[in-house]
């Protein structure tokens, strides 16, 4: 098992242990209140987005054998699942308390364990996925593997990315005079 596990790691690329760093120290900077602004809060979708959209794209583009089926599918699954995920993050962000701070274009964000556990989560998953199919190149024409990938993907990225949209129109509510934010 160990043999394996060495295996693996050693034939792992650098940067992805640097991406893997830099999400977990995204995330543990994300566990204590901090004021924000709206790019920086827009951070986290992004590299979830960047790290799963472009297999996706990927595969519909130049689908593996047997497989050719899943053009369509793919990049539908994992914007289906991205807008489930966004319903989702969007009634978590309900329970995070957020703040405007007056005279400023920033927000005060209560800290939260969630986006370390979503980040780790996503970059885990991703892992396992690319070390499967590098294993197993079988699983590349496994049409419930791949859309598994796809709509897990989107998922967790659209759990980032709702947080996000609806403390944007919160904020612009709170800007315009309307309700009061979160």
């Amino acid at each position: 098992m160990f043999d394996s596990l060495r295996a693996i790691l050693s034939h792992t690329p650098l940067w992805v242990f640097a991406l893997f760093a830099v999400l977990v120290f995204l995330g543990i900077r994300r566990m204590r209140p901090r004021p924000l602004k709206l790019g920086q809060l827009l951070l986290g979708p992004l590299i979830l987005a960047t790290v799963t959209l472009p297999s996706v794209i990927q595969r519909a583009l130049h689908p593996p054998a047997g497989a050719e089926d899943l053009t369509v599918w793919m990049p539908a699954v994992w914007a289906l699942a991205c807008a489930a995920g966004a319903i989702i993050g969007g009634k978590a962000v309900h329970r995070l308390g957020v703040t405007r701070i007056p005279g400023s274009d920033k927000l005060m964000l209560e800290g939260s364990i969630w986006p370390l556990a979503i980040y780790v989560f996503s970059f885990s998953a991703k892992y396992f996925f690319a070390v499967s199919f590098a294993r197993n190149p079988a699983l590349l024409r496994d049409h419930i593997y791949l859309l598994a990938e796809a709509g897990l993907g989107g998922l967790l990225a659209g759990v980032m990315l709702g947080r996000v949209l609806l403390l944007v129109l919160k904020r612009r509510a709170a800007r315009s005079g309307g309700a009061p934010l979160i």
